[in-house]
């Protein structure tokens, strides 16, 4: 194996194992954040400073995924460069991983994600004192976890443009595309094209 290929593997593997870090900060941080948000913190008057960090669950969970994200598609693009430029049982390998890839992280993170979502929204609605409010509040708050939402699609949905992509590179067409539920929804890929 060359010195380039060594470099390569490094890379591949570092990038690998801060993914990894990276799921378990998101874990860690996301749930703490949720627990403090779900206590009761007062300051002075009746105000609950708790609420306040229930909206940064939400926010906090989709960076980390972008992170996650950018980490996936540097692996999907070493992936697709040792499928183009490498010896033949290293193509092979490559075909292989490409064609049997598991979904579970990708299913777990995003589980994640939802549920801490929901949950963050469902303490909100636990703490809502059930007197009228203006009408106007409701509204900021309903765009401030709809533009987070936007915001998580949009990235998943890049992933998704990016792993095919870089699929495409050496012209096999992707037989696994369970993955990319996002994409398969959102727009439709023609062989051959470069989208």
């Amino acid at each position: 194996m060359s010195e380039f290929e060594d470099r390569i593997y490094q890379e591949l593997q570092t990038v690998q194992q801060f993914r990894f870090k990276l799921s378990l900060a998101k874990i860690s941080f996301v749930s703490g954040l949720l627990g403090i948000g779900a206590m009761k913190l007062t300051s002075t008057g009746n105000n609950d400073l708790s609420q306040l960090v229930l909206y940064l669950v939400p926010l906090v969970a989709v960076l980390f995924d972008i992170l996650g994200m950018g980490a996936t598609v540097a692996i999907y693009r070493t992936g697709a460069f040792l499928r183009v430029e490498s010896n033949p049982s290293e193509k092979t390998w490559q075909n292989f991983l490409k064609e049997n890839r598991s979904s579970f992280s990708w299913w777990g993170a995003t589980g994640f994600t939802v549920v801490t979502f929901s949950a963050a929204i469902m303490v909100l609605l636990a703490k809502a004192q059930w007197t009228p409010f203006p009408i106007d509040v409701f509204w900021w708050k309903a765009l401030w976890f709809a533009g987070i939402l936007v915001l998580w699609v949009s990235f998943r949905f890049s992933e998704c443009r990016a792993k095919h992509r870089f699929e495409s590179l050496n012209g096999i067409k992707s037989g696994n595309s369970k993955r990319c539920f996002i994409w398969r929804l959102l727009c439709v890929h023609q062989t051959g094209s470069r989208s």
